[in-house]
């Protein structure tokens, strides 16, 4: 009989099952990782590698939530690169609300920052799916011992779930992060637009910091830059990498401007390259190569058609068709597959061909900026 996702956390959990993955949380101006949310997977000995919804449902308990918590703050210290001395960097956890009187939390944090340095702030991030029921004086004294040993709170899509102003209130939280629902709205729906702004309001009141999740697109990235915004995370930057893939992408992105309209300069040839690998695994014409290789660069598909002089439906009806071939059903999908194929080595066989098909790629969609 096989095993439901959700079965593995049913079973004692070691750090041969769970694999921290880290979501770099990027500067907007300066184009420097300002950071990382740490993020879980789970290596199912029959489905493979999990992600969170696979096997964080509503019905797992207290338990497990607590020893995947724990488990990711362990592993993520002897996993990060060095730190730059005198950098300011920030590693953020997801926490439910019980979690945070557990009499282990300081101690943990405090832990974690012994071993990555000075420079580290451990953000925990309020999650919403469940409710804070009531606000204890216990919970209150937790509160101000860890803002005291540094650690700063989150609240984690805010103004969907359990995560509104009366949970604001009772906690004091530092960061507001806007959910990729409302980034994903935005330019689309006027009052995406005009909910983002009262967030970006409301943290200026309050002195709050703002992360923005989801950002997928050039044209979201810019959105909100030009509101203010300065940190965000989302596939636009990177999907979330395990720890050698993250150390790779942070030694070639640290230190770069990164301006919304551009990849990380540092990553933009594995980048193309990742797509040519994508092409040849999966036979794609040299027009989907071309819609997959646009896409990656934060270009919408009307910008894309406009460019190569097609109407928008053809190039969706391109998009559709890869997406078929390669298995993916969305481009957070296929980003995330994308990031995968880099940190896989070609094959020998098969460099020449990428080598050829990127050149002649190149001379149809690389244009000077």
């Amino acid at each position: 009989m096989n095993k439901k996702p959700s079965d593995v956390l049913r079973h004692p959990i070691d750090k041969d099952v769970i694999s921290p993955y880290f979501q770099p949380v990027v500067d907007i101006r300066s184009g420097q990782c300002h950071g990382a949310e740490v993020l879980a997977r789970v290596m199912h000995p029959e489905q493979g590698l999990l992600l969170p919804a696979d096997f964080i449902l509503p019905e797992t308990g207290e338990d497990a939530l607590t020893l995947l918590t724990r488990t990711l703050m362990q592993q993520a210290g002897p996993c990060l690169p060095g730190i730059p001395a005198g950098q300011e960097f920030m590693l953020s956890f997801n926490i439910t609300p019980v979690q945070l009187t557990a009499p282990w939390l300081p101690g943990t944090c405090d832990a974690l920052r012994r071993m990555t340095g000075p420079g580290l702030t451990v953000v925990l991030e309020l999650t919403e799916q469940r409710p804070l029921t009531g606000v204890t004086e216990d919970l209150r004294a937790r509160l101000a011992l860890l803002r005291r040993a540094g650690v700063r709170l989150a609240l984690d899509d805010f103004g969907t779930g359990w995560s509104g102003l009366s949970l604001l209130l009772q906690t004091g939280a530092d960061i507001l992060k806007i959910p990729r629902e409302f980034v994903a709205a935005m330019g689309k729906q006027p009052r995406a637009d005009q909910i983002v702004d009262t967030i970006l309001e409301l943290a200026n009141r309050l002195g709050m910091a703002v992360i923005a999740e989801g950002v997928e697109q050039r044209c979201q990235a810019e959105r909100l830059v030009s509101r203010g915004v300065r940190l965000c995370q989302g596939a636009f930057y990177s999907m979330p990498l395990a720890p050698d893939a993250f150390a790779d992408w942070l030694s070639g992105a640290h230190g770069e401007a990164i301006p919304p309209r551009r990849m990380p300069s540092g990553r933009t040839c594995s980048v193309r390259n990742a797509v040519m690998e994508c092409a040849r695994r999966h036979v794609l014409s040299l027009r989907e190569t071309e819609v997959l290789a646009q896409l990656v660069r934060g270009l919408p598909l009307s910008e894309l058609a406009r460019q190569a002089n097609r109407s928008t439906k053809t190039c969706s009806v391109q998009k559709r068709s890869a997406y078929r071939k390669i298995g993916v059903g969305n481009d957070v999908e296929f980003m995330h597959y994308l990031y995968s194929l880099m940190t896989v080595p070609s094959e020998k066989s098969g460099r020449h061909v990428i080598r050829m098909a990127d050149n002649e790629l190149r001379r149809i969609i690389i244009r000077p900026e």
